[in-house]
C-alpha cells in the first residue's frame, strides 16, 4: 500500500466523522448501546468530560450504526412514501452564536422546512406536518457540542428560545423525533430550570473513559489497516498507561499518533527507514504524550517568531479570540474569517498564522451551509493544554469580555446600519476607546469602525445634552444624590462577570457566598459621606499631607506602620517627592467629580463635626524610604477602589463624626465610648462608633484594640434583627479587621485571608476585598492565590494601574513567572502614563529594567 498522509488513519484532535467510521475502533459495544437508549427515550444527552469522544461516538459511531439498519434505498422509499418504518437523520447542528439560525437552516437543508427564515412558532407545526405525511418514520436530531449555547451564543433570549424550541419539539413529536446532545459533563449544571429539565434524568448518557483493551484496539488497528506496525509491545503499553493517568488523555494520545504516522511516512520517503514502523525513538523526539501538542504548537509559534517579531503578538490576538469563558469553564471559540480580515502587513501574518497551525493541525478551517468560512481550535485540547495560550488567557480577560460583547454588535451594526445600534452610551465604551488608541490595537476594521463610530455619536449627544460620562458622580454641597442602576449598568455588571465569573470567591454557602454571581449595587452617594472600602496595601501611609478647612467631604484613612504590614508593593515616584506627610493625618481632601471619594485603607464611618476644622498633627513626619517595597505613596493610596462597586451606605450624616489630630482622636474615642454605653444609643449607631472608635485604635497602632472593636461588630452577625450589623457595617469590620490582623507586629495574614473571604462571601464584585486578600496571600507566600485575586480584582477595576504593579511585584517573588512580572509592569507603566503619573511609570520601567538584569545573571 502506498503511503501519504492523505492515507492517515488517525484524526488529530479532530472528531471522527460518519466518514471515517471504518477507522473508529474501541466504542463498539458503547455504539451499541447508544443505540438503545436513542431507540427508548425522545431525548439523549450523551455526557462526558471534555476529550472522551462524545462527538466522535455520535458521528462515527451511533449515525453508521442507524444507516447499516436502514435498506440502500431508504431515502428514496422514504420519499416515495413508503410504508417501511425509517430513519431520517439531519446532519449534525452546532447551536453557535445563533443557534435558532443555525437549526433552521439545518432543518431547511434536510427539507423539513420549506425555508431557513421560518419562525420559531411554526417550526413544531412544521415538523408534525412531516411526520404526518411520512407516519412510518422516526427523525434524528443531532445538536453536536450543546455547551457552545452558553460560551459562544451571547444573546440569553436566543437561549432561552432554542431551549424551548427544543423542550416543545421533544414534548410534541416524543414518539417519533429522538434529539441527541453532545455536552461536555462540566455543562451539566447550566440546563437546570430548562423545560427539558423533566426529561433529564432519563436522558443521562455518560460516555466512559476508554478501558485498557478499548485503547489497544483503537492504537494498534487502525496502524493495521494501512500496514504500519509498532516497533514493540512496550511502546503500545506505555501509550496506554501515560492515557489513564491524564485526564486529557484520548484526544492528547490521537494527536500523538497523528505525529508518529507522520514521522514514520517521512522516514520512509526519506530512505532513513524500511520499515513502516514507529519507533520509540520518534516518540521520545516529539516529547512523549504530554508534551506533544505543547511541543508541536509552541515549535509553530516560535518558528514565526523568528522570522518576524511582530508575529509574537498577532498570534496572541488570533488565537484570544478563538476562547470561550463561561460560567469559569474554558472552551474553543468558532470565529469567521471576517473577523481576521486586517489591512497589510497584519493580513499576511495572519495567513501565514492560519496556514501554519492548520497544517500542524491545531486549527482547523470549514465552511458554514451559508458558505462562510470559520476557524477554530481544532479541539478543547489546544486551549486547555497550550500553556502559552493559558497564559494569556490570564492576562486577556478583559480583552475576552470585550470580544464576547462587540462582535455581535459589529455584526448587526454591518448588516443593519442603524445609527441606534451604536453604542453612545454603553458602559464598554471608553475601554475599547482606549485599546483603538493603544500599542496593542487588536480591533479590526469593521470593530473600529463601529468603534470611531460610537465615540463621534456619544460626543455628539453629550455636546447637545451636556451629560455627564457614564458612572460619573456629583458632589455637590447639602446636596444627596442617588444612582440608579439603569440597563448600561447591568451591561457594565454583566461584562465584569465575563471576565470573571472562573475565579470564584473563597467562601463557603453558609457564609452566604453565591457562586459565580455578582451583585453589582451603585452607592448613595451622600454629602460628607466617606465610601467604604479595603486596603490593597496594608503599609499605605496617610492619604493627604494637609486637612481641609471645610467640612464638606472629608476622606479618612489610618495610616498603619509600615514596618508591621506584610508587604508594600507599589511603587514610590522616582521624582517630585510629595510634601512631608504627617504620619498619623488623618483627612482627605474632598475628590472632584471626575474621581471616586476613596481611600486605601479601611474608611471609619463618620460625619463632620460642624463646629471645628480638621487641623494637621504637629508630630514629626517620618522619614522617607528609598525603596519602593517600604511605602506606598499617598497620592497611590487615594485611589486604590472604584466606588461604583462598593457597597451602598445605609446611614445619614447625622451618623458620622470627624477628627484630624491627636487630640480630636482622643474626643473621638470619647465620644464613640459614650455612644457604646448609652443604653439608649440605636444599634446603627452604636455599630458606627465600635468601626470609629477602631479605626481611631488602628491609626495609632493599637491594632488589638481595633480587632476586639471591630469583633463585637462581626460578634452580632447571627444575633436578632434588632442588634445585627448591616452589610454595609459588616463588610466595613470585616476588611478593616484583616487589615489589623496583617498589620500586627507578627501578621496573622491566615486569619486576614478568612476576614476577607466573609466580605466577598457578603459582596463578591467588592474589588478591594480581592486585591487585600491578595496581599495576604503574598505574605502567606501562596503567590499564586495572590495572583489569582489581582487577576478578578483587574476584571473590576481594569483600568487601575497599582494592581498590575502589585501582580507584578508578586509575579517577581515566583519561580519562572519573571517575564510575566516584566508584562505586568509594562502594563502598569502605560496606565500610569495616561492617567499623567509620569513618575510612577518611570518606576514600573526601572522595575522592568532590573527583572531583565538578573534574567542576565
Amino acid at each position: 500500500m502506498l503511503l501519504d498522509n492523505s492515507k492517515n488513519p488517525y484524526r488529530g484532535l479532530q472528531a471522527f466523522e460518519e466518514e471515517h467510521s471504518k477507522m473508529f475502533f474501541g466504542r463498539q459495544a458503547l455504539t451499541e448501546k447508544l443505540y438503545q437508549q436513542v431507540c427508548q427515550h425522545p431525548l439523549t444527552v450523551v455526557m462526558g468530560a471534555s476529550g472522551t469522544g462524545k462527538s466522535s461516538v455520535v458521528k462515527a459511531g451511533l449515525i453508521p450504526h442507524i444507516k447499516k439498519l436502514v435498506p440502500r434505498d431508504s431515502l428514496e422509499m422514504l420519499f416515495g412514501k413508503s410504508l417501511r418504518k425509517q430513519w431520517y437523520i439531519i446532519a449534525p447542528i452546532r447551536p453557535g452564536e445563533s443557534p435558532l439560525k443555525n437549526f433552521n437552516t439545518a432543518l431547511a437543508a434536510g427539507q423539513l422546512l420549506s425555508s431557513a427564515e421560518e419562525r420559531i412558532e411554526t417550526i413544531s407545526v412544521c415538523i408534525g406536518n412531516w411526520f404526518h405525511e411520512h407516519p412510518q418514520s422516526k427523525i434524528l436530531l443531532v445538536i453536536e457540542r450543546a455547551e457552545e449555547l452558553f460560551t459562544i451564543c451571547g444573546d440569553r433570549q436566543a437561549r432561552k428560545d432554542f431551549l424551548n424550541l427544543l423542550t416543545d419539539l421533544v414534548s410534541d413529536h416524543g414518539e417519533k423525533l429522538r434529539l441527541v446532545m453532545t455536552l461536555r459533563s462540566d455543562f451539566e449544571s447550566q440546563f437546570k430550570d430548562t423545560g427539558l429539565q423533566e426529561y433529564w434524568h432519563e436522558a443521562r448518557f455518560i460516555v466512559p473513559r476508554m478501558t485498557r483493551e478499548e485503547l489497544r484496539s483503537c492504537i494498534e488497528k487502525p496502524a493495521s489497516a494501512r500496514s504500519i506496525g509498532f516497533e514493540s509491545p512496550s511502546l503500545v503499553e506505555k501509550l496506554i498507561d501515560e492515557v489513564i493517568k491524564t485526564s486529557e488523555g484520548l484526544p492528547l494520545l490521537s494527536f500523538t499518533l497523528d505525529e508518529l504516522y507522520i514521522k514514520s511516512l517521512k522516514a520512509v520517503k526519506q530512505g532513513t527507514r524500511r520499515k513502516r514502523v514507529i519507533t520509540q525513538a520518534d516518540y521520545q523526539q516529539i516529547g512523549g504524550l504530554t508534551q506533544s501538542l505543547n511541543r508541536r504548537a509552541d515549535s509553530e509559534y516560535e518558528a514565526l517568531v523568528k522570522i518576524d517579531p511582530e508575529y509574537e503578538l498577532t498570534i496572541r490576538n488570533v488565537m484570544v479570540r478563538m476562547l470561550a469563558i463561561s460560567g469559569g469553564k474554558l472552551a474553543r471559540r468558532r470565529i469567521y474569517l471576517s473577523e481576521l480580515e486586517y489591512p497589510e502587513p497584519e493580513k499576511s501574518r495572519v495567513k501565514e498564522i492560519i496556514r501554519r497551525f492548520t497544517e500542524a493541525k491545531l486549527l482547523v478551517k470549514g465552511k458554514d451551509d451559508e458558505g462562510n468560512f470559520y476557524l477554530e481550535p481544532t479541539h478543547d485540547a489546544v486551549v486547555q493544554g497550550w500553556q502559552k495560550l493559558l497564559q494569556w488567557k490570564e492576562d486577556e480577560k478583559e480583552t475576552i469580555a470585550l470580544q464576547r460583547w462587540l462582535r455581535p454588535a459589529v455584526f448587526k451594526w454591518k448588516n443593519q446600519r442603524d445609527q441606534s445600534l451604536l453604542w453612545n452610551t454603553h458602559p464598554l465604551l471608553d475601554s475599547l476607546k482606549k485599546i483603538l488608541n493603544s500599542d496593542n490595537n487588536w480591533l479590526n476594521p469593521a470593530e473600529t469602525d463601529f468603534v470611531r463610530r460610537s465615540i463621534r455619536r456619544k460626543n455628539q449627544k453629550k455636546a447637545l445634552r451636556g451629560v455627564f460620562a457614564f458612572g460619573g458622580s456629583v458632589l455637590a454641597a447639602g446636596t444627596v444624590f442617588s444612582i440608579g442602576i439603569s440597563q448600561d449598568d447591568k451591561l457594565m455588571a454583566q461584562a465584569c462577570k465575563l471576565v470573571g465569573d472562573y475565579l470564584q470567591p473563597n467562601s463557603s454557602p453558609q457564609e452566604g457566598g453565591k457562586s459565580g454571581e455578582n451583585s453589582f449595587t451603585y452607592p448613595h452617594i451622600c454629602k460628607d459621606v466617606p465610601i467604604l472600602v479595603g486596603s490593597p496595601v496594608a503599609s499605605a501611609p496617610s492619604s493627604s499631607a494637609s486637612s481641609s478647612t471645610k467640612s464638606s467631604s472629608p476622606q479618612v484613612s489610618p495610616s498603619p506602620s509600615a514596618t508591621k504590614s506584610p508587604i508594600s508593593v507599589l511603587p514610590s515616584p522616582t521624582a517630585s517627592p510629595s510634601p512631608t506627610i504627617s504620619p498619623t493625618s488623618l483627612v482627605s481632601p474632598s475628590p472632584s467629580p471626575q474621581e471616586s471619594p476613596i481611600s486605601a485603607l479601611p474608611s471609619p464611618v463618620t460625619s463632620p463635626s460642624p463646629t471645628e476644622s480638621p487641623t494637621s498633627l504637629t508630630s514629626p513626619a517620618p522619614a522617607s524610604s528609598t525603596s519602593p517595597k517600604s511605602k506606598i505613596p499617598s497620592t497611590i493610596a487615594s485611589r486604590l477602589s472604584a466606588k461604583k462597586f462598593l457597597p451602598s451606605l445605609e446611614v445619614t450624616p447625622k451618623d458620622y463624626y470627624t477628627r484630624g489630630n491627636d487630640r480630636r482622636d482622643t474626643k473621638s474615642i470619647e465620644n464613640s465610648t459614650k455612644i457604646i454605653n448609652n443604653p439608649n444609643t440605636s444599634n446603627l449607631k452604636r455599630k458606627n462608633a465600635y468601626i470609629n472608635r477602631g479605626v481611631v485604635y488602628f491609626r495609632h497602632k493599637k491594632y488589638q484594640e481595633a480587632i476586639a472593636d471591630y469583633s463585637k461588630v462581626i460578634k452580632d452577625h447571627n444575633s436578632q434583627t434588632d442588634i445585627a450589623p448591616t452589610k454595609s457595617q459588616l463588610i466595613n469590620a470585616y476588611v478593616n479587621r484583616g487589615i489589623a490582623y496583617s498589620s500586627l507586629q507578627e501578621p496573622k495574614h491566615q486569619l486576614a485571608v478568612e476576614d476577607y473571604n466573609r466580605a466577598i462571601a457578603i459582596k463578591s464584585d467588592y474589588a478591594d476585598a480581592y486585591i487585600n486578600r491578595g496581599i495576604a496571600y503574598s505574605g502567606l507566600g501562596q503567590y499564586e492565590m495572590a495572583v489569582k485575586d489581582y487577576i478578578k480584582a483587574i476584571s473590576i477595576t481594569p483600568e487601575n494601574a497599582d494592581i498590575y504593579y502589585a501582580k507584578a511585584h508578586t509575579q517577581s517573588l515566583m519561580e519562572g513567572k519573571t517575564k510575566r512580572a516584566m508584562y505586568n509592569y509594562q502594563r502598569a507603566a502605560d496606565l500610569y502614563k495616561k492617567q499623567g503619573k509620569s513618575s510612577y511609570s518611570k518606576n514600573a520601567l526601572q522595575k522592568i529594567e532590573e527583572l531583565k538584569a538578573s534574567l542576565d545573571t
